[in-house]
């Protein structure tokens, strides 16, 4: 649990919530970021949500 502990802190999860119950949400997206950039849900590291912000921009400039 400390490894997944420190990694969950790192990506920017409260370090108050990390004792709570957890749950698995498979799915093509690796994480989910509020609009403020916090995480409401983590993926397995931070590259999981950065590659969607990646496409994001990309998507832009293509359009551009």
């Amino acid at each position: 649990d400390v490894f997944g502990w420190s990694q969950d802190a790192g990506m920017g999860w409260d370090p108050s919530q990390l004792g709570r119950p957890e749950f698995l949400m498979l799915s093509t997206s690796g994480g989910i970021r509020n609009p403020d950039g916090t995480p409401r849900a983590l993926g397995f590291h931070t590259g999981h949500w950065e590659v969607a912000l990646l496409m994001e921009e990309a998507a832009d400039v293509i359009r551009d």
